[in-house]
């Protein structure tokens, strides 16, 4: 996607979906938000920026441990996905601030003692550029702290129900990978490396965080439906023209088999745990 695409995918019926289901993907992706803030280390006081924020939870989360005297600032480019994440802050009466932005051009008025994202950062048009701006927007000693999914093939949650619905496509997709924006175009480690240290950041570590995900939804039913929603097929159903009943059904069938004691649907996924500094 373009620049352009990516507005109109994160500001139309895209955004409006995330806002409709913001609450179950937050509790999904809790686990990553958990180990994310703690790799992070947030110390009371400091200046939090989430770059890619969405609804706002890791915001809000980040700022509950810099405490009540900062306000820590979230930036996205879709403005229904802002203003959800401004009614949540109101309504947990939390300090963090909201912004309609671009992280490849966003400016701040004042500098921040730390970066973080949870699965924010890999739509970037230009991500040298990106990586580049947000240091800038860091103090001398700023650290910054992200998670990226791995490749679509590592993480099963999304993997698997792409190949209980790949029979019904009328022809097979180009695989996603880091040739523009999408959720795998950091998917490559050496890559991340690369962008990173060129951008000016040092320091970088970059470690594999394995963990199982909690699908939303009751059953596998459910999870099924929003698989085929808010996942990768969502856009192929749409592009191709395809009855999504039938693709529901061979998808909640193979879910079905990873029900966990609860009935849930619980399944590995795989992101880079990243970490860098100014200095």
């Amino acid at each position: 996607m373009n620049d352009n695409t990516q507005l109109e995918h994160w500001n139309g019926p895209a955004g409006q979906k995330w806002v409709s289901y913001a609450d179950s993907l937050d509790a999904m992706l809790s686990p990553l938000s958990k180990r994310l803030l703690t790799s992070a280390v947030v110390q009371e006081g400091e200046r939090v920026l989430d770059i890619g924020c969405g609804s706002g939870a890791l915001t809000i989360q980040a700022n509950a441990l810099a405490g009540p005297g900062v306000a820590a600032t979230g930036i996205d480019i879709s403005a229904p996905l802002v203003q959800l994440a401004k009614e949540r802050a109101t309504e947990q009466n939390s300090p963090a601030v909201f912004e309609l932005s671009d992280a490849e051009t966003y400016r701040a008025g004042q500098k921040f003692d730390l970066m973080v994202s949870r699965l924010g950062v890999m739509f970037f048009n230009d991500p040298l550029a990106a990586f580049e701006q947000i240091r800038r927007q860091a103090k001398s000693g700023g650290g910054l702290s992200f998670v990226c999914w791995q490749t679509l093939a590592k993480n099963e949650w999304l993997s698997v129900p792409f190949q209980a619905a790949t029979p019904f496509f009328k022809e097979l997709p180009q695989a996603s990978g880091s040739d523009g924006p999408g959720p795998f175009s950091l998917a490559n480690k050496d890559g991340v490396f690369d962008i990173l240290n060129r951008s000016g950041w040092r320091d970088v570590t970059v470690s594999e965080l394995d963990l199982p995900l909690t699908l939303p939804g009751t059953d596998s039913i459910s999870s099924a439906r929003l698989m085929i929603q808010m996942g990768p097929v969502a856009p192929i159903i749409r592009m191709q023209g395809l009855d999504a009943a039938p693709i529901e059904e061979a998808v909640a069938d193979v879910l079905a088999k990873h029900q966990n004691s609860e009935g849930r649907i619980s399944m590995g996924s795989s992101t880079w745990l990243v970490s860098a500094s100014t200095v």
